[in-house]
């Protein structure tokens, strides 16, 4: 959907960052974590996931009022 999103995940350093992350051991998350939390990329790529998380909630909350005023009109 999001082709700034699509942009980012083509970018081979952050999907590096990503690798690291998803393989890390427990002990060293909080690390690698740390370390992709100092990289422009990497929070911008966070940014953007936010962004669509945020817009989804609102569609959600926007069809909610609508269909709570539908089955007010209905009844």
């Amino acid at each position: 959907e999001s082709q700034e999103l699509k942009s980012l995940l083509n970018n081979p350093h952050l999907r590096q960052m990503l690798t690291n992350l998803t393989k890390a051991d427990i002990s060293s998350v909080s690390s690698e974590m740390e370390h992709a939390m100092h990289e422009p990329i990497f929070t911008e790529f966070a940014d953007q996931c936010l962004q669509i998380v945020e817009s989804d909630k609102l569609k959600l909350r926007e069809n909610t009022i609508k269909m709570e005023a539908v089955e007010t009109i209905s009844n």
